[in-house]
């Protein structure tokens, strides 16, 4: 079983290939584009246990 840094990378890995194809069926505005950039980047680097961001 991986270890839960492994894990979190995973699930990441996942969630961004399916938006990749996603998008790449059906062309977003920029706005759309920055923003799932912008959730991405909060979701990667925040901490769960005490809500501050590690970047």
């Amino acid at each position: 079983m991986p270890f839960f840094s492994g894990k979190e990378v995973l699930l990441f890995s996942v969630l961004q290939s399916i938006a990749i194809h996603v998008l790449f069926v059906i062309v977003p505005p920029k706005c759309v584009v920055k923003e799932l950039h912008r959730i991405f980047t909060k979701f990667f680097w925040s901490n769960k246990l005490t809500g501050r961001t590690k970047h």
